[in-house]
């Protein structure tokens, strides 16, 4: 239990950290969150087949710190989690993660670094894959994720462009993804992918803009295969009094000489309330096939709520692995205090190559509360189904999360 009392620790302690930052001045915000979650589930980690009935608590924090002016952003975010269960305590996933920003009236500067760690046994829903924008994105890995063991990615990343108020702008970016098992199955083989890219922009008319680019990456898995590949990327984007229509079209070279092509229209639409967005394409795929991939975005501003809906599924120029994804939400405000929401997420991983195919969906409904400024209730039930080459397995819960999160500027 030290961990547990590690994290009760710094939610005792960072209210004074708080007060100690008012004190100073600049452009810093410092924020603060912390939930409690428990759950009641009939098969509390999705296993096949057999189903682990049993109560699980969730003891969430979240820190970050922002220092910004008027050319430069810096920002930090801390998250890290505990979780609870009938027999034992454990570590959840931990998070942290740096972003910096500076800009100046002809070029902008970015780096970036994020690592995550995850205990597998628990990865098992694709409602664990939604990133901080809100966006489902499925990792290559999905459909291995199963067992024991714990999974870190570190993200890194830099990038420049200049020549931003010019007819012609120019790019460079390096990134690196570093994955790590740990205690995994054997078939999980650590990776690392490095990737550096150059660009050109070119301004050809006051509504039309081509951009080019050069990408070259190298992938070492599990330090002993390794795959190079280079693609050249070129596009077009024709600025409409509602929103930009993109033109998009790309080669890429592997290791072995093979050659494969990729091409798609996109289109945008903002109007006062809502707006969608839309993509459909077609690439060679792995085996040399014509594939079919598209998007689909569409979200809705109402009177007292929200609605929003986006599906995805694609096929990279030269892979075998086709991700789906399909996500729904819907929020109502009952008054000022109190809240509703319905939301759905649904993945699916399937590879070609060795025959896999996982797909996970999830439906969940919420009854928010606002006790103050900064404290919310939220009562809830969900079901999640898991079909892994056609065993399913499936979990109903219900559950409450008491949550307060708050933010300090000087």
């Amino acid at each position: 239990m030290s961990q547990f009392w590690k994290i009760t620790a710094i939610a005792c302690l960072f209210p004074l950290a708080v007060s100690a930052q008012e004190d100073q001045s600049g452009g810093v915000s410092v924020s603060f969150g912390i939930d409690q979650r428990f759950d009641a589930n009939s098969d509390t980690d999705l296993s096949t087949p057999e189903a682990e009935q049993g109560f699980t608590g969730l003891t969430s924090l979240r820190f970050g710190a922002l220092t910004e002016t008027r050319t430069e952003r810096f920002s930090i975010d801390l998250s890290t989690s505990l979780r609870l269960t009938e027999d034992a305590s454990e570590s959840g996933d931990t998070s942290l993660r740096f972003a910096y920003g500076r800009d100046s009236a002809d070029s902008a500067l970015a780096l970036s670094a994020r690592t995550t760690r995850s205990d597998i046994a628990f990865l098992r829903s694709a409602s664990d894959f939604v990133d901080a924008d809100g966006t489902l994105v499925l990792p290559d890995d999905f459909d291995d994720l199963v067992g024991t063991g714990t999974r870190s990615v570190t993200l890194l990343g830099a990038s420049l462009r200049w020549g931003e108020t010019d007819p012609v702008g120019y790019s460079v970016g390096v990134n690196q993804e570093i994955l790590r098992y740990s205690g995994a199955a054997a078939t999980l083989l650590d990776r690392t992918i490095t990737g550096v890219d150059t660009g050109l922009r070119l301004n050809i008319n006051q509504v039309t803009t081509a951009r080019i680019n050069l990408n070259f990456s190298q992938t070492d898995e599990d330090e002993s295969s390794r795959e190079d590949r280079i693609s050249l990327r070129g596009g077009l984007t024709f600025e409409r009094p509602l929103g930009d229509l993109t033109g998009q079209f790309a080669a890429t070279r592997v290791d072995d000489g093979d050659l494969f092509w990729s091409a798609s229209l996109g289109r945008n639409i903002t109007l006062a309330d809502q707006s969608f967005d839309g993509l459909l394409g077609v690439t060679e795929d792995g085996d040399g096939d014509v594939a079919v991939r598209g998007s689909v975005g569409y979200s809705r501003a109402l009177s007292r709520g929200q609605v929003g809906l986006r599906a995805n599924s694609e096929v990279d120029s030269g892979e075998a692995l086709r991700k789906t994804t399909v996500q729904a939400n819907y929020s109502f405000e009952v008054n000022p205090l109190q809240n509703l929401q319905f939301s759905f997420t649904y993945g699916r991983s399937e590879d070609s190559d060795d025959n896999s195919d996982l797909a996970t969906a999830s439906l969940s409904a919420a009854y928010g509360i606002r006790l103050t400024s900064d404290v919310q209730v939220n009562l809830g039930a969900s079901a999640s189904q898991r079909d892994d080459n056609g065993v399913r397995s499936d979990n109903q819960s219900v559950f409450i999360t008491l949550g307060r999160s708050f933010t300090r500027r000087p």
